[in-house]
């Protein structure tokens, strides 16, 4: 609750008619918000342990090539389930969470691993084809990877 109420005091600092009631009033708000949203999902993962097996699996496999028809194969149930799930538990369909995830893999090598190259990078993050890599981290992320590298250099 403290984190909710610094960080909206930094945004809400200058802002006209804004007391620290208002600002506690806003804080219990997203904290009961951000508490639902995290029981919500631990929900989904208990409610079934086909959902809590999902996601590990994916989890533990995102950076290789796992296709809907292997994940349905490897849990027994159709594309249709499959997609359910996925938006159930991630908001977004299966293809776009697994990238998702393989992006966010490929920031945290670009940030740690400074002497790695980019084509390596793409690989690990199992991203088979360089080009495709480039295309869709430039589009999720704004940047291309090589810039991405060099803001963290001089940021």
């Amino acid at each position: 609750m403290v984190f909710f109420i610094q960080k909206l005091r930094e945004a809400l600092t200058g802002s006209p008619h804004v007391t620290d009631e208002y600002i506690l009033s806003a804080a219990q708000i997203l904290h009961a918000t951000a508490s639902y949203l995290v029981m919500q999902r631990m929900a989904k993962l208990q409610e079934g342990s086909l959902a809590s097996k999902l996601d590990a699996y994916i989890n533990t496999h995102f950076c290789e090539d796992i296709p809907a028809a292997t994940l349905c194969r490897e849990f027994g149930i159709g594309r249709s389930k499959l997609y359910n799930l996925s938006n159930q538990l991630y908001g977004k369909g299966i293809a776009e969470h697994i990238r998702t995830l393989r992006l966010n893999k490929a920031k945290q090598l670009l940030s740690e691993k400074k002497s790695m190259r980019i084509s390596d990078i793409a690989t690990a993050c199992g991203f088979m084809d360089y080009n495709y890599f480039i295309a869709v981290f430039s589009a999720q992320v704004g940047i291309a990877p090589g810039a991405y590298r060099k803001l963290l250099v001089i940021g």
